[in-house]
């Protein structure tokens, strides 16, 4: 593990530069449009909402991360982007390039520390809380945790994994048995109590939010950097894409969607997601399963159809219809089956990144997405710039998904020689 010092905490390494490298850019207006786990998925500055600035600031970032640079060196090219983009921010100069330096360079050390440590967790099982000496204010709370040692599976390390606020330099360290007896230990301590506090923030921008934290934690600090599944972080970052203009989520998604491991994570997730679905009433939850693509979107532009946005989400509401048993189990005359599988279904992330065609419905403006599925064609039908009541979100515009079901291809081919669906990529 790295042990040389920097005047930030250590030198970089690849677990840290693989982390950092993951996160895709997500242009944003407030430090408050994305919070907590969700920047294990993206690359933000509050304030840079656009995308060539977004881009030239991760690439300063990225070299920092990657060659251990000094803040010295990160200002030289905070001060060329900003004068290259003319680029207003809040704050002053010095705090604003700290705060963006810090932050990820912090946050990316961590969370490749805990790639790490998960790597030696079967003979290294308990970590401990190390405060780092020479703070000038310390936070008392993080002072009264140093020492302290837990497994590494225990839930405290969710909302109090390091860093725990805006300059906190706080780490973990990795303990085996012998070490807990070499202490005087029998075992872990007791995790103390995490006594949750609720705040307001962002108070004086646009986009305020009352959030949860643990006593001592500062907002957006309370989880552990990097364990946040790839598929949950693609889930939310294509949620958060909607804020986007509609052209900039498309092709940050599409960034996304174009890797198969990120795809097949997302899949994961969507399986996860059905299965609390149905059990009970529905909640108008949703699920972000994909977008709508740059070349898409231009070809529904060209067709008078403007998007508003590229994110398309799917409720649970339709999910519970797909899955009804009685639709299901729906046959041909013939004995083929007229509905997706459930396992089918959960595949719908990969279905819509691997269609074989679009097609576009002139009367409705409702798209048409074919694949391949067993004995017979997938079809998915998405309402675009559909506006709809959704938990955590409340009204809001989207692209859904409304069902999804088995056909055969002549039966589409009728539909476009008749005129009533128009081929707008692919082929049947």
């Amino acid at each position: 593990m790295a042990q040389a010092t920097t005047e930030l905490g250590r030198l970089p390494f690849d677990h840290q530069i693989a982390f950092f490298r993951r996160k895709l850019n997500l242009p944003t207006a407030t430090w408050t449009d994305i919070y907590g786990a969700e920047h294990d998925r993206a690359f933000v500055v509050a304030g840079a909402a656009k995308m060539d600035l977004l881009n030239d600031l991760r690439g300063a970032v990225d070299k920092a991360v990657s060659t251990g640079s000094t803040l010295a060196d990160f200002r030289k090219d905070f001060d060329t982007i900003v004068a290259k983009h003319g680029w207003t921010y809040n704050g002053g100069r010095n705090w604003r390039s700290r705060v963006i330096y810090a932050t990820n360079i912090r946050a990316s050390y961590q969370a490749g520390r805990y790639a790490q440590m998960q790597q030696v967790k079967h003979f290294r099982p308990y970590w401990r809380y190390v405060h780092q000496d020479g703070e000038r204010h310390p936070r008392p709370i993080h002072l009264s945790w140093t020492g302290l040692v837990l497994h590494a599976d225990d839930p405290w390390w969710d909302g109090h994994y390091p860093p725990g606020g805006w300059g906190c330099k706080c780490t973990v360290e990795t303990l085996a048995s012998r070490d807990l007896e070499r202490m005087g230990k029998v075992g872990p301590d007791t995790a103390p109590p995490s006594d949750p506090q609720q705040v307001t923030i962002g108070t004086r921008g646009p986009n305020p939010r009352t959030v949860t934290t643990p006593r001592g934690i500062d907002p957006g600090f309370g989880h552990l950097q990097g364990k946040t599944s790839l598929g949950a972080q693609a889930e939310r970052y294509i949620e958060k894409s909607a804020m986007l203009p509609p052209t900039v989520a498309a092709q940050a998604v599409l960034d996304l969607t174009s890797r198969r491991r990120i795809v097949d994570g997302l899949a994961q997730e969507f399986r996860a997601w059905l299965g609390s679905v149905g059990v009970g009433a529905t909640k108008n939850d949703y699920f972000a399963v994909g977008a709508i693509e740059p070349k898409l979107m231009s070809q529904l532009k060209a067709h008078g159809i403007e998007l508003e946005t590229a994110a398309i989400l799917i409720r649970d509401t339709e999910a519970a219809h797909m899955l009804r048993p009685e639709k299901v189990e729906r046959t041909t005359p013939t004995g083929l089956p007229k509905s997706l599988a459930p396992d089918q279904i959960a595949d719908l992330p990969r279905h819509l990144v691997g269609r074989r065609a679009v097609l576009l419905d002139p009367a409705s403006g409702d798209l048409l997405y074919v694949f391949d599925a067993p004995q017979r064609t997938g079809k998915a039908i998405l309402r675009v710039n559909f506006r709809g009541k959704l938990a955590r979100l409340g009204k809001q515009t989207f692209n859904s998904v409304r069902t999804a079901s088995l056909v055969d291809d002549e039966d589409i081919s009728k539909e476009v020689r008749a005129g009533r669906l128009m081929l707008l990529e692919g082929k049947l």
